[in-house]
């Protein structure tokens, strides 16, 4: 499918999402979030889901704003593309980013900017635009960006929370 915002799903409003063992693929957006578009306080958990194959001009699997807390899993993000940035993973203006227990993003690729799998992009300065989490035995290989293979921190404070195997990004 191809749509405006949020291709496979689209989450606002604090609304609460839990998606076990689901496939999201094949979907597409002319904006943000080619697999799920969370905004405005939402909360996404994902089990032992796959993001495969969508596309959008940022988060090409996910698509995460205004303070939405996103919680992974052993979750595998896979061949997902972005034009601006996070072939698999966008994160902005605020909110959480937990990924935990061994997910996986490979071939994941970013055409113009960063963040081959994942960009997070804090404003420090701004009241409630800080994005905080952690990233713990993740796996990431094969991605793709002008900056930023795998990860591009952009006014991140990734502290001791980054714990994860990177290879050939």
């Amino acid at each position: 499918s191809k749509t405006m915002k949020g291709g496979g799903i689209f989450i606002k409003s604090e609304s609460i999402l839990h998606i076990g063992n689901a496939t999201i693929s094949g979907s597409e957006t002319t904006d943000n979030g080619g697999g799920i578009f969370s905004t405005e306080n939402s909360e996404i958990t994902l089990g032992s889901a796959t993001i495969t194959g969508n596309k959008a001009n940022s988060g090409g699997g996910l698509f995460s704003s205004k303070q939405s807390h996103i919680e992974i899993g052993k979750a595998t993000f896979d061949h997902n593309t972005a034009i601006g940035s996070g072939g698999a993973i966008y994160i902005e203006e605020g909110g959480v980013l937990n990924i935990n227990d061994q997910a996986t993003f490979t071939y994941n690729t970013v055409t113009n900017d960063g963040g081959g799998a994942i960009c997070i992009k804090s404003m420090n300065d701004v009241a409630n635009q800080y994005v905080s989490g952690t990233i713990q035995n993740a796996y990431f290989a094969h991605n793709e960006a002008y900056r930023g293979g795998a990860i591009e921190f952009d006014g991140v404070d990734a502290g001791n929370d980054v714990k994860c195997t990177l290879r050939d990004n």
